[in-house]
């Protein structure tokens, strides 16, 4: 039995409790802004919700009440008000069959074609392109979504943007539409392997295999006239931090990489310290079901120290003081071997889920990415940044400030 199955227990108190900043603190917030989810929404379904069973049914009825008004809008000719419901009714469909962790749950299909079909309407009703993307790699499918600027002014950049662990393709509709194709992006969202669509086809994730799907969706992007090849950036939210930066180690045509809410690769961790969902997840997205042999064959490889040397574009680390997934030791560990333009930012008093900074560092990887395809950051620039709460910038150390406080106090005492 693994840690996750032995302590779901534990999980449910935490439901019960809190809802789900008592799972993710203070996490809300980034949910709505990252993801493509409504505060109401979240409230409405997490009033519904005692243990986690309850999860998939909860968003699935908040979700079914968000599809019938847009139904009830598109009949209507109201497409802009169907565009909204329809955007939140996909986004709940996806969270409603994410929640469930086994593929050969009979309600895991009608969920995910649920999902499907609000992102086809969806699609129907933007104002601008998004067309799905999907291709044959290593004996299965990797899916994805590209969606497009309205301006059509010659070739544009393209973002590749990476959900994390406990993400899909479709939580990032309005954040591609709404803040970066807004700015002229063409954004590449995806289900790599052990994502969504794409695990649900049978691609697990590997340690190695993530960059090279990655790879393969630029391959059958990168021709279209309407992208710029020459210009491509990665975008990588929480566990897609990791894969973002191993994606940037091996594909050169990465031109730039912007991560927030870090996750670094600091396994124990992750798989140890956090609550076991975390791990029960990436045992499921890696297909592992024997617990010992993911801590040796998965979790024990997970460092990125030794792909990092191969980094040679700008690259921007965001993470919160008191993350849960990653210590601030493996993040500054990560910055330090980096030999290229970086820049590390502390959040103080954040958590992984960094809700309190949520539209600061979210804007903050917009600048890096445009800056980055506009060749405006310095070949030598290495920065770091403790923000603080009150609003100062500690610059030049990302060390939390009570830290060198603590050590003179030590040394005085020894």
């Amino acid at each position: 039995m693994s840690r996750g199955s032995e302590q779901a227990w534990v999980l449910d108190g935490f439901l019960r409790s809190g809802g789900l900043d008592a799972l993710h603190p203070q996490s809300t917030k980034s949910f709505e802004m990252m993801m493509s989810l409504d505060a109401t929404d979240i409230k409405r379904v997490f009033d519904r919700v005692e243990a986690a069973p309850m999860m998939p049914k909860a968003w699935a009825e908040v979700a079914e009440e968000m599809e019938k008004k847009g139904r009830h809008y598109a009949e209507r000719g109201n497409r802009n008000a169907a565009f909204e419901c329809y955007r939140r009714a996909t986004t709940l469909w996806g969270r409603a069959q994410y929640s469930i962790f086994d593929n050969n749950d009979p309600r895991k299909l009608p969920l995910r074609l649920r999902t499907n079909s609000c992102m086809d309407a969806f699609i129907e009703l933007a104002p601008a392109p998004i067309e799905r993307v999907t291709i044959e790699f290593e004996g299965s499918s990797v899916y994805g979504l590209l969606h497009l600027p309205q301006t059509g002014s010659g070739a544009s950049p393209m973002v590749v943007l990476i959900p994390g662990m406990d993400m899909i393709k479709e939580d990032f509709n309005r954040f591609a539409q709404q803040e970066l194709c807004s700015r002229g992006f063409a954004v590449l969202t995806l289900d790599g392997p052990g994502q969504g669509e794409t695990l649900y086809a049978g691609l697990h994730v590997t340690t190695d295999n993530y960059e090279r799907a990655v790879s393969a969706m630029i391959d059958a992007v990168v021709g279209d006239p309407r992208i710029d090849a020459a210009r491509i950036g990665c975008f990588g939210c929480s566990w897609g931090s990791y894969m973002g930066v191993r994606v940037a180690a091996h594909d050169a045509r990465i031109k730039v990489l912007a991560t927030t809410v870090g996750h670094y690769g600091d396994s124990k961790r992750a798989f140890e310290q956090a609550q076991p969902k975390f791990k029960a997840n990436y045992m499921y997205m890696t297909g592992y079901t024997d617990e010992a042999r993911f801590d040796e064959e998965i979790a024990a490889r997970m460092e990125l120290l030794s792909v990092t040397p191969n980094i040679r574009c700008p690259v921007l680390m965001s993470i919160g003081e008191f993350d849960e997934l990653t210590a601030l030791s493996s993040a500054f560990a990560v910055y330090e071997s980096i030999d290229a333009p970086k820049e590390l930012v502390v959040w103080e008093q954040e958590f992984h889920g960094m809700g309190g900074v949520t539209a600061e560092s979210l804007m903050l990887t917009v600048d890096w990415l445009e800056r980055g395809l506009r060749g405006e950051i310095a070949a030598g620039h290495a920065e770091q940044v403790y923000m603080k709460r009150n609003g100062d910038a500690q610059v030049g150390s990302a060390r939390p400030a009570w830290w060198s406080a603590a050590e003179v106090e030590a040394g005085g005492v020894s």
